[in-house]
């Protein structure tokens, strides 16, 4: 019993993804766009996140399946990088439908995309450089850049918003997914305490006395 419950307390947690949410200040051109990129904890604490992909989407080979393309791509080996910098990404332009969107997730997807960016972070989190993203066959294309809390958001395609939408704002960590957070100590309290009782009960069951309570002498 005691094994099992300080290995469970000592079990590193799972890696997560690092989320940035796009918030808007100002809307100069068009309409409004949101966003929201996931980086990779590794990318996040070295500091640096770059990615230049390129996936088109095709049927699967002797099906008339969907079309689709595997992100990340795999290598020569057929090997995929498992932990890319970027984990999930999304902008849009809101009102605009699919014509005003890039969306692109770990595995599957179904819209040809190109992403390339280069972004890194300062002590405080805060992300500075800038991506350009496209979709087919949609013609999607933004281009957003910046750093700190000034990020300027432009968007061009074959259908509305001519020549280009143009907006700004910044990138903002969700503090849920912050990896360097504490873990609240009343909440580690309780997990401990809960410990210390399952203890207690595997002592008592085994037949070692309550504390405090003396062992009648045999005889």
């Amino acid at each position: 019993m005691i094994p099992i419950v300080f290995a469970s307390l000592m079990t590193t947690p799972a890696k997560a993804t690092v989320v940035y949410n796009w918030r808007t200040v100002s809307v100069e051109r068009g309409v409004e766009m949101s966003g929201r990129i996931g980086f990779s904890e590794e990318a996040w604490f070295a500091r640096r996140a770059v990615v230049d992909f390129l996936g088109f989407a095709q049927s699967p080979s002797g099906s008339p399946g969907d079309p689709r393309f595997i992100y990340p791509e795999e290598n020569a080996e057929g090997e995929a990088d498992l932990t890319p910098d970027v984990v999930d990404f999304s902008v849009f332009f809101s009102d605009m439908g699919i014509g005003g969107a890039v969306y692109l997730t770990l595995g599957e997807n179904r819209v040809s995309s190109r992403l390339q960016l280069d972004m890194t972070f300062d002590s405080l989190g805060q992300p500075s450089g800038g991506f350009s993203a496209n979709s087919e066959p949609a013609s999607a294309h933004f281009v957003v850049f910046g750093n700190g809390n000034f990020w300027r958001a432009e968007y061009g395609s074959d259908g509305a918003c001519q020549p280009r939408c143009q907006t700004t704002g910044f990138w903002e960590l969700d503090q849920t997914t912050d990896p360097t957070r504490v873990t609240e100590p009343g909440g580690f309290l309780l997990v401990f305490s809960g410990a210390l009782g399952l203890v207690a009960l595997g002592m008592r069951s085994s037949g070692w006395p309550a504390s405090g309570k003396p062992t009648k002498a045999p005889g």
